[in-house]
């Protein structure tokens, strides 16, 4: 009988969604989240007094809840649960961080070095395929394009106007639908001058059902896009300006992901 590997993580949702790849290149198991420890994986990465910016205090209990029937949604996910103090772990995935940082890659190469895997020798998945699933997707009538749009990874570089324009101009806030934070919609609608439907979701898993039953996702570096990618969508990305595009965590060279 084999034995299922233990993962553990203590980063954010898009974290969390991009280390899911190595966990299924390496035969998945069991996942567990560490609460309240992200600020000590920032110090792991980058040294005494580092601290998680917007990110701050997390993983909470609220946000381990929404990830619940997300994680147990995924076939190489044997259970997954909050961590406990001694607990056995064969890939803490948070000490990633050291790998990722290097910027050699997107994250899913990041993971795949840390856990001594060389992902050129494995270019199709860990560059072409999906990773994650999405059961029942959700798709709304006239509304093909899912949006999520936020300023927080900007680090100090502004947008580019123009082509976001160019999108709207083609018809994108009358067909889509906006997917994230109601705060993260209110800023979208008042910083581009438009109306977008706003599409509530309870939990991870909700809006992978939305953004899985859309043909198309448009957004910023988020958990959505992170959820558009893991799912093989089409998405038109607005990645970090300061950083070349192959350094971004979200840049996977395929047909259809474009990058703006």
């Amino acid at each position: 009988m084999t034995t299922k590997l233990q993962f553990s993580h203590s980063g954010t949702f898009g974290d969390i969604i991009y280390s899911l790849q190595i966990v299924k290149h390496l035969g998945g198991g069991d996942y567990f989240l560490r609460l309240y420890n992200i600020d000590n994986m920032a110090r792991e990465t980058f040294g005494p007094g580092a601290v998680a910016g917007d990110h701050s205090g997390e993983m909470t209990e609220a946000q381990h809840e929404s990830l619940i029937s997300f994680m147990e949604a995924q076939p190489y996910i044997n259970s997954y649960g909050v961590w406990q103090e001694g607990q056995h772990i064969d890939h803490a995935l948070e000490y990633s961080g050291r790998e990722i940082v290097k910027r050699e890659g997107n994250y899913s190469w990041g993971y795949a070095k840390a856990a001594g895997v060389n992902a050129d020798h494995y270019y199709k998945e860990f560059m072409l395929d999906p990773w994650i699933v999405a059961p029942d997707p959700i798709k709304i009538k006239d509304k093909p394009i899912v949006v999520n749009w936020l300023d927080r990874h900007r680090y100090g570089c502004q947008p580019k106007p123009e082509a976001i324009r160019q999108l709207i101009r083609r018809g994108m806030a009358e067909q889509g639908v906006f997917v994230g934070l109601p705060q993260q919609h209110e800023a979208f609608e008042k910083y581009w001058g438009v109306r977008i439907d706003y599409y509530p979701t309870k939990d991870v898993l909700e809006c992978a059902r939305v953004i899985a039953g859309a043909e198309q996702f448009v957004g910023t570096q988020s958990m959505c896009l992170s959820i558009a990618l893991g799912l093989g969508k089409t998405v038109v990305c607005e990645p970090r300006k300061d950083l070349k595009p192959q350094q971004n965590e979200c840049f996977y060279v395929r047909a259809n992901a474009h990058y703006i």
